[in-house]
């Protein structure tokens, strides 16, 4: 074979792993690198690196749990920075040539649910927290502080700052209100009874009453166990169900009839972009009823609720 006939070789194989990836196919993979042994945690050829790593820049969901749960290890040592929580939070960035990341909350969340260090150390000695500051991602920070990172951890090299003093210095005020509770809740009664735990403020239009909106659904029992739902609701056309049931992804119209009181006075006064977490009491939520099979009767419910674009227009 000549040398160009390798090199062509060579960049064949390069791109049925790049397009396995992408798909999200890991039996096209495991044909693609040829050797399955080294899928999830051996070390893929042309210098791609980490498989956890390049799936998280450019893999759905859903082949990112299943790499996890095949035994990645999210701890394991990488050369080029980007170890898997910083490798997540950089693939929301806008970059010249790539497509970020719209679901960066979602892998940062299921990282730390298998267990990622949430200090893992990474370009620059940064460690996940450093890195959100510095990339202005409000909502990663209350992830990352609910799924125990330290914002007290100070670099080693150059200024030798934690995330608290990176905020401080640039004049963040939300964040360093955010670093300063360390994960801590509000605790904020708001006037119709909700207690506000947590309040991320999105950019975009406040939310109106009467409009419809595209919003992202968690509920909890208050013990702790999440709610998961046997089917979708909201516009059908839309509504879908990930996380086993846990998470819902629906268009809603926000009035009584189609939300209970907890959720419509809840989302009232965000902004498109925003996430909030709420205790919503029994009366607020779906009192003596309940779900059946769903959520019990007099549930005490811990929601979180992102609204994640307008669609009154379309």
């Amino acid at each position: 074979m000549s040398t160009e006939d390798e090199r062509c070789a060579k960049a064949r194989k390069w791109q049925r792993i790049d397009d396995a990836f992408r798909a999200g196919d890991l039996e096209a993979l495991r044909l693609a690198v040829e050797d399955p042994s080294i899928v999830p945690n051996g070390t893929m050829p042309f210098e791609i690196g980490s498989c956890l790593v390049y799936a998280i820049c450019l893999s759905p969901l859903p082949f990112i749990r299943t790499l996890l749960e095949l035994g990645a290890d999210p701890n394991a040592p990488v050369d080029d920075g980007f170890p898997p929580l910083i490798a997540a939070l950089s693939s929301g960035r806008q970059v010249p040539g790539a497509t970020p990341r719209t679901d960066v909350d979602e892998v940062l969340r299921l990282l730390l649910s298998f267990g990622t260090d949430p200090n893992q150390r990474g370009l620059n000695d940064y460690t996940p927290l450093h890195t959100a500051v510095a990339d202005r991602n409000l909502s990663a920070i209350h992830i990352l502080l609910r799924g125990g990172a330290d914002p007290s951890i100070r670099t080693r090299i150059d200024e030798c700052e934690t995330p608290l003093e990176m905020a401080r210095t640039a004049g963040l005020t939300e964040f360093v209100e955010a670093l300063e509770r360390n994960g801590q809740p509000l605790n904020r009664r708001l006037r119709s009874g909700l207690l506000l735990l947590e309040d991320v403020p999105g950019s975009g239009e406040v939310v109106r009453r009467g409009q419809r909106y595209l919003v992202r659904l968690r509920l909890w029992l208050h013990h702790g166990d999440a709610v998961r739902w046997k089917s979708a609701w909201g516009s059908l056309a839309t509504a879908r169900l990930e996380d086993e049931g846990a998470t819902l992804i629906t268009e809603v119209r926000v009035d009584r009839e189609s939300l209970v009181n907890g959720l419509f006075y809840g989302i009232e006064g965000m902004k498109v972009g925003g996430t909030r977490r709420l205790e919503i009491a029994p009366h607020l939520a779906y009192g003596d009823r309940g779900v059946p099979e769903v959520i019990p009767s007099k549930a005490l419910l811990i929601a979180e609720i992102a609204v994640l674009e307008s669609r009154s227009s379309t």
